[in-house]
């Protein structure tokens, strides 16, 4: 395991290779041989009625402000909304269901069962806002059952909305 200058982890686990670069700020995860760039990345677990439990990781930038609009030019990870929608071609309604284009109200983490995937999309999350991001990702992202499921709210709570399904365009209850 290696750490960078100014990494701040909270409630984790850290094991095998896991790498944290730079500014680097982890809360509620356990992460096993990945890299993780500068960013934030916080575990959420869900629990369904039924007991099952379900995850969304929140990704964003250490200076991103989830108040800041796409039309204010709004920062988001490697770079900011307006650039993370022209380099993987999405219109805005599909990561905002209202006029209000601010990171908190964005579709953006999926929800899915276990945290290890969460992880993986977060990760997928950040290469996809810099335009070193492989379009065989994108492409893999826009296919999910799974695409924008999680939301920020103002007091900075993550809710689910559900999977949003890919036929119907409607979420799927959890």
């Amino acid at each position: 395991m290696q750490l960078a200058d100014k990494c701040y982890v909270e409630n984790s686990w850290l094991r095998g290779n896991t790498v944290l670069e730079k500014d680097c700020v982890i809360s509620q995860l356990e992460l096993k041989d990945v890299t993780v760039p500068s960013m934030v990345l916080h575990g959420v677990a869900l629990k369904r009625e039924n007991g099952e439990k379900r995850y969304i990781v929140r990704a964003y930038g250490i200076k991103d402000n989830p108040k800041k609009t796409l039309e204010e030019r709004g920062s988001f990870l490697a770079g900011d909304l307006q650039s993370f929608i022209n380099l993987n071609n999405l219109k805005t309604e599909d990561i905002w269901e209202s006029e209000d284009h601010s990171l908190w109200k964005a579709k953006l983490y999926p929800v899915t069962d276990s945290q290890k995937k969460g992880v993986s999309w977060a990760l997928l999350l950040h290469r996809m806002s810099s335009e070193k991001s492989r379009r065989s990702e994108g492409r893999r992202m826009e296919g999910s059952e799974t695409l924008f499921s999680g939301r920020i709210l103002p007091d900075g709570r993550c809710i689910c909305i559900g999977s949003m399904g890919r036929k119907t365009g409607k979420p799927d209850p959890l």
